[in-house]
């Protein structure tokens, strides 16, 4: 099957422009009063309301992000644990109120 020229270019944006037309705020806003019971939405409306989401909000689980600016335990190297162990902590040594 043949293509035009430039079509693959095209693609992307065209990608981006439907993405940006899905109302996200309203969307979460829905399945949040959902959720509360606030609002009734029947199954189909809830899973197509997941599905826009999913394809407007990128998955947190898959794009490495860490929750807030945590790191977790397995994350950081032996070497770094001792030298948190000998400071008392990731940004250098505590300081303690003077008496």
């Amino acid at each position: 099957m043949a293509t035009r020229a430039g079509a693959a270019t095209k693609e992307p944006l065209r990608i981006r422009r439907a993405r940006d037309k899905i109302p996200v705020s309203d969307l979460i806003a829905r399945l949040a009063d959902h959720a509360l019971g606030t609002t009734e939405m029947t199954p189909s409306q809830v899973s197509a309301a997941l599905g826009l989401l999913k394809k407007a909000v990128p998955d947190l689980s898959t794009t490495g992000a860490v929750r807030g600016s945590q790191r977790q335990k397995d994350d950081i190297s032996d070497d770094e644990l001792i030298a948190i162990a000998r400071t008392g902590g990731a940004n250098g040594p505590r300081k303690t109120a003077r008496p």
